[in-house]
């Protein structure tokens, strides 16, 4: 009887601590989340930091209550049954450190690379019941840095901002970083619309989506105003053909996506021009065209609003020289094609390719292992049900594997938030992955005993 006794308040103190912690890893995520508002608040006191600080910051508390956690919990190692992705997972985690010590490479830009994986673990142990709460703050966050943006294109005074840097950069150091976690937050912002529970719910995220879109387009990233184009659409076609009739919420929000579109401030957009004009200086740069121009004339004749022959960035500012010059470093040698140049490459060649920089600075081996991981996953969100949720986290996932990550960086601004998302997709698609290939075994079971 004492014996039993004893077991149930050891069990009940166990249960006790997972919760303490559970909630700890909860404060963290949110850490995240808020990383460029806590970034504009400690400035407003006057410790000057950065949003690669919010996250050093949040590095060392999650180490250090991990270490709480299985120096109290002894009972923590548990033999699962392995997955696949896990494995590929710790395969990539250990290749990534043997590139760096054979590169004698291991410095900030590794330190925040290692870090992925910490968000991938504080990440997957969330219960899916704080989602909703985690998308909702990432959602009304990156709008309120939007407005933050707008109210100071010049980055002179607002708090967390970077001075002496590209407009609509917000607290993220560059335009590009933040355009991609604008996509992010746009099409998540659809998600919500699509599915609220209250009529000011409904109000609040449309208004939300508004500055979203806005936000976006003054920025004037072509790359990261393409994918959220792609990923809507990618919504409208299929949920049209799915529910067999047209998704009136999806049509709404592209077309206030269209009309944003038009949207640039002379001197602070990217590109200097609104999407369409940056679109078709696109296709005459690949077809040696003249639609800038002949367009451009054709709105001046009517509203005298000047004729463009050029638009900057659409030659996509020299990238495929940049390119050109990763692969060269890349097959210079068998250590750089296997084992990479080292973390911090890239800022040499600013590649502007996150498949390329991965290659680039950590070699072959884990370029490979990172692909696959997105395959799998892949492949196995088309094996299950799609359910609604999926979807639009698949239309996110396209959007950012297919056209940000194309174009874009392995920075922590941006790579961290799309790491929090990528967690959580894996986990929904995993569970339901699994929970298929279980009810599948019991039916066929059930099946060969009748």
């Amino acid at each position: 009887m004492g014996d039993s006794k004893k077991n149930f308040w050891k069990e009940e103190d166990n249960n006790y601590l997972n919760r303490v912690f559970e909630i700890i890893n909860l404060v963290l995520a949110f850490m995240v989340i808020l990383s460029p508002l806590l970034t504009s608040m400690f400035c407003l006191v006057g410790a000057k930091m950065d949003v690669s600080n919010i996250l050093l910051i949040f590095y060392c508390f999650y180490i250090v209550t991990r270490i709480l956690y299985y120096s109290i919990n002894f009972r923590f190692i548990k033999f699962r049954k392995l997955d696949v992705l896990k494995i590929l997972a710790v395969l990539l985690f250990f290749m990534l450190i043997v590139t760096a010590i054979v590169n004698n490479a291991i410095n900030m830009t590794f330190i925040f690379t290692i870090g992925y994986f910490l968000v991938f673990l504080a990440f997957v142990k969330i219960d899916k019941k704080h989602y909703k709460k985690l998308m909702y703050t990432f959602v009304l966050t990156i709008a309120i840095c939007l407005i933050m943006g707008v109210c100071d294109l010049n980055n002179s005074y607002m708090p967390g901002f970077v001075k002496n840097t590209y407009a609509m950069s917000l607290q993220f150091f560059n335009p590009n970083y933040s355009a991609y976690i604008t996509v992010m937050a746009i099409v998540l912002c659809i998600y919500i619309l699509a599915n609220y529970k209250t009529k000011l719910e409904q109000v609040i995220f449309w208004v939300v989506y508004v500055i979203l879109n806005v936000g976006l387009f003054i920025n004037g990233c072509f790359s990261a105003e393409t994918a959220m184009f792609v990923a809507e659409l990618f919504l409208l076609i299929y949920l049209w053909i799915k529910n067999k009739k047209c998704p009136l919420v999806i049509l709404i929000c592209l077309f206030i996506s269209i009309a944003s579109s038009f949207v640039w401030i002379k001197g602070y957009s990217t590109s200097n021009a609104n999407y369409m004009f940056e679109s078709l200086a696109v296709i005459d740069n690949k077809l040696g065209t003249h639609l800038v121009k002949n367009v451009s004339t054709f709105f001046d004749k009517l509203f005298g609003t000047g004729v463009i022959d050029s638009v900057a960035g659409s030659d996509g500012w020299n990238r495929d020289n940049a390119k050109l010059e990763a692969l060269k470093i890349i097959v210079s040698s068998p250590k750089s094609f296997i084992f990479g140049n080292g973390a911090g490459t890239n800022y040499d060649v600013l590649v502007h390719n996150v498949y390329l920089q991965i290659w680039l600075e950590y070699g072959v081996v884990c370029l490979g292992l990172y692909l696959a991981i997105l395959v799998i996953l892949i492949v196995r969100f088309f094996k299950v049900h799609l359910m609604k949720q999926n979807v639009f986290m698949f239309a996110l996932l396209l959007a950012v594997v297919l056209v940000c990550h194309y174009f874009g960086c392995l920075e922590q601004y941006s790579f961290t938030y799309f790491t929090c998302f990528l967690t959580v997709f894996i986990k929904i698609t995993n569970k339901r992955y699994f929970d298929t290939k279980t009810l599948s075994k019991e039916l066929t079971t059930k099946e060969i005993k009748n």
